[in-house]
């Protein structure tokens, strides 16, 4: 798992595990990039890729940014409500 560079905030319970704008990434069966040593008959779409931050500043198109870690804050830190 990648380390976030900036924990500072964490004292504060701001952390990416709990931003509005976090998702958890998954494999698809429809994608040409599976698991290493996955069999490649089986589904893949719950098995667990990593993290992505979708972020949507006003006016313009949403951004995916990927390989994202789990624990972490950055400056588009927003807070859940339902996390």
């Amino acid at each position: 798992m990648k380390n976030c560079k900036d924990i500072s905030a964490w004292k504060n319970g701001e952390c990416c595990c709990n931003c509005k704008n976090h998702f958890e990434d998954f494999y698809s069966c429809t994608s040409k990039v599976r698991p290493e040593n996955e069999n490649k008959e089986k589904c893949v779409c719950s098995t667990h890729k990593g993290w992505v931050c979708l972020i949507s500043f006003e006016g313009e198109i949403p951004q995916a940014h990927s390989d994202w870690c789990e624990h972490g804050y950055c400056e588009c830190y927003d807070k859940s409500e339902q996390k």
